[in-house]
């Protein structure tokens, strides 16, 4: 396997994917099996939840399954088959994101449902390889600091609310 790096992680990847394109820092785009898969970083601040809902709401059937036993909290994300037009197969969107506060590493492909079967396990093994690199510490408690004549509780880093019909996402 060949081990790469982006802005905040670093991940491996076995042997018989092909890069087909990289965007400095952000993304890797790979062939493997026929089919495309897609790995990046993501800036987002705000927390796993409303990234992995932003990131993968394709529809009200996307279903999310907790990972354990990964380096960081995180997410297997799958969307009901959907037809992207006439001439195309039944194409599922798996993908894996996984990462805190502010930055997470995601990973994901649109394929048949056979082929997600096999690409799976694969896409699963690259996501549990992922190495936070970056200078900046991961915030995933809050911070507590204790002098002798004050002590400051920080909370989290930063928040991101849901939105609703009063703040939408343009």
């Amino acid at each position: 396997s060949e081990e790469y790096g982006l802005k905040n992680f670093s991940f491996k990847v076995p042997d018989g994917f092909e890069c087909i394109d990289h965007t400095v820092d952000h993304s890797f785009t790979y062939k493997f099996f026929g089919e495309t898969i897609f790995i990046r970083d993501l800036d987002m601040n705000c927390d796993l939840e409303t990234a992995k809902n932003y990131v993968y709401r394709i529809s009200e059937d996307t279903k999310f399954e907790k990972l354990e036993g990964y380096p960081y909290d995180g997410y297997y994300c799958t969307a009901k088959p959907v037809f992207w037009s006439e001439d195309d197969e039944k194409s599922v969107q798996i993908g894996y994101i996984l990462g805190t506060d502010t930055n997470y590493f995601d990973i994901y492909c649109d394929c048949t449902p056979l082929k997600a079967k096999i690409i799976k396990p694969i896409i699963a093994k690259i996501a549990k390889t992922a190495k936070y690199t970056s200078d900046f510490r991961l915030a995933d408690k809050p911070d507590v600091y204790d002098c002798e004549y004050l002590s400051v509780y920080t909370g989290s880093k930063y928040y991101c609310r849901e939105c609703d019909e009063t703040y939408a996402v343009p």
